[in-house]
């Protein structure tokens, strides 16, 4: 080696200077990454796609979440057929904080046509507000119903707003003052909530009085969101009152009802209701599909109702597991 040194060293260091990067890979390889791709029967664009719509309680819903929410179903089947009742939930079930202000306009107009349907045609107006309207709702004051109450007083500006123990005062002092009554809700579903809620607001009022204003149209019942048979029911019961809801959702947001085509066949849809009830029982025993087994797809940007499957919002056990809702109700 010694010998032949000067004539080797020039071939190597040209060897090396020509394979410079070959022979740095060799002198160093470089550790073989292994890529663990996570198999999940839903494609991460699709949910992508849903977790972009959906806004709650402030918070943006993200891929991590929902797919956490899915894995609970536990086998492929499973998570694909709550994927469709959340992607329809999302598409046409999801009401945003710009539907429900948008509702609450649709209110305000309606209001207004009903004031030229009425009496004088006109306001009494006094200083800056509406003196002979008030608006009332049938719930207790820190429930939905009231919140809404109170959005729609600050566009319309009533002479008083109160809850249905307060405003008999009102009704007796502004009888001959061309009055108008308005109870508001934010939600109604089957119609039973607020059915109990109106007969008992009428019966604290004085008979005669209630019973006046009924009869000369001088009541409303205005709802944000409602489905058709809540409307039906509380036309039913009373008749004379003027009832009236600004976005009354249709099949689509029925999970299991055949016109709503979250599902393509009979067999998927027997399917799907089988796991509904099986998880159902487990977190609300006496209404698995939701109150009154209505199995809506429906959610609003800050709280969801109890007619609305209880997959999504309800955080009971299943299997010895604490179910984790995608939407924890307040």
């Amino acid at each position: 080696m010694g010998e032949n040194a000067e004539q080797i060293l020039p071939t190597w260091r040209e060897f090396v200077r020509r394979n410079a990067d070959a022979v740095e890979v060799a002198l160093n390889p470089t550790p073989a990454i292994t890529v663990r791709t996570e198999h999940f029967p839903v494609a991460e664009d699709e949910l992508l796609a849903v977790s972009q719509r959906l806004v709650y309680c402030g918070k943006q819903k993200d891929v991590a979440e929902v797919k956490q929410w899915l894995r609970q179903f536990d086998d492929d089947s499973r998570i694909e057929v709550a994927f469709l009742l959340l992607k329809r939930l999302a598409e046409q079930g999801y009401m945003s904080e710009g539907a429900r202000g948008r509702t609450l306009t649709v209110l305000e107009e309606a209001l207004q046509h009903r004031r030229t349907s009425i009496g004088s045609q006109a306001w009494k107006m006094v200083r800056g507000r509406k003196d002979n309207l008030c608006i009332t709702f049938v719930d207790s004051e820190t429930k939905s119903g009231a919140s809404t109450a109170r959005e729609l007083a600050k566009r319309v500006r009533p002479g008083k707003v109160a809850d249905g123990d307060s405003i008999d005062g009102w009704l007796r002092s502004h009888s001959e003052d061309d009055p108008l009554l308005l109870i508001v809700d934010d939600f109604a579903g089957t119609g039973t909530t607020l059915e109990k809620g109106l007969r008992r607001l009428l019966s604290v009022l004085s008979k005669s009085l209630a019973k006046d204003f009924i009869r000369q149209g001088r009541i409303s019942c205005y709802c944000q969101f409602a489905f058709p048979e809540a409307l039906d029911r509380l036309r039913a019961a009373y008749p004379e009152l003027d009832i009236y809801a600004a976005h009354v959702f249709g099949d689509e947001v029925r999970s299991l009802d055949p016109q709503a085509s979250v599902f393509t066949t009979n067999d998927e849809r027997v399917y799907a209701r089988d796991i509904l009830l099986q998880i159902g029982r487990g977190l609300m025993p006496q209404s698995p599909l939701g109150w009154q087994d209505m199995g809506a797809l429906v959610v609003f940007h800050n709280t969801i109702p109890n007619n609305t499957l209880p997959i999504f919002w309800s955080d009971g056990k299943v299997n010895d597991r604490l179910w984790k809702p995608l939407f924890p109700r307040a």
